[in-house]
């Protein structure tokens, strides 16, 4: 009986994260930055859900959302990590999204030039 309940426990919670993960790139995809705020604000979702190799920036980048990037690269709790910085600008810049790829290049200068 406790083993049943672990795993119901168990799928509830992957599912849970999973649609998290859903709603999280589709406010992504859209530019709500609303809805990224309400699911982001109290954990470091975002760098989690780019260690399933998924990423929310790379999202908001080939959209041209800046406010979301923005958001992202000022989120309290998220890790630059210059790989995605490099991987966003790219997108961005493939998909005529100047304005964003500015942003994230200006991001890793300031933050992963000197680090290396």
């Amino acid at each position: 009986m406790k083993a049943d309940l672990y795993h119901s426990k168990k799928r509830d919670t992957e599912y849970s994260d999973s649609k998290i993960v859903k709603d999280i790139l589709e406010a992504c995809r859209n530019g709500n930055i609303a809805v990224l705020a309400s699911l982001s604000d109290r954990c470091s979702i975002l760098n989690e859900i780019e260690q399933i190799g998924i990423s929310p920036l790379v999202v908001a980048s080939q959209y041209g959302h800046t406010a979301i990037v923005r958001y992202i690269l000022q989120h309290k709790y998220y890790i630059i990590d210059p790989e995605i910085l490099s991987c966003a600008a790219t997108v961005a810049k493939t998909h005529g999204q100047e304005r964003v790829r500015t942003l994230l290049t200006l991001y890793y200068i300031r933050y992963c030039r000197y680090t290396a």
